[in-house]
């Protein structure tokens, strides 16, 4: 379905480092209410992975307030943000 697709367009733009794109992506996901921990885990990965700290820490706060609840990727990815 649409999610399946979404999860794997998230993988994709993290694979690429588009971390740009995947904000962007997230955003209107998150304005449908369709973003999930998947696609904040991706997106904050990506971000991590192009030295966007803050906008990485941000997301995963972003994720807390929308109370998703973050998984050891969640947590993991952040603290490696945090490590930068």
């Amino acid at each position: 379905g649409g999610l399946r697709a979404a999860e794997v367009g998230f993988k994709e733009l993290y694979r690429s480092r588009s971390w740009r794109r995947s904000l962007e992506l997230l955003r209107d996901f998150s304005w449908r209410g369709e973003a999930d921990v998947v696609a904040y885990n991706a997106t904050i990965s990506a971000c991590v992975k192009c030295g966007q700290t803050s906008e990485a820490v941000q997301l995963f706060e972003d994720m807390l307030a929308f109370r998703l609840r973050p998984d050891v990727r969640s947590y993991t990815s952040v603290l490696r943000a945090l490590e930068k």
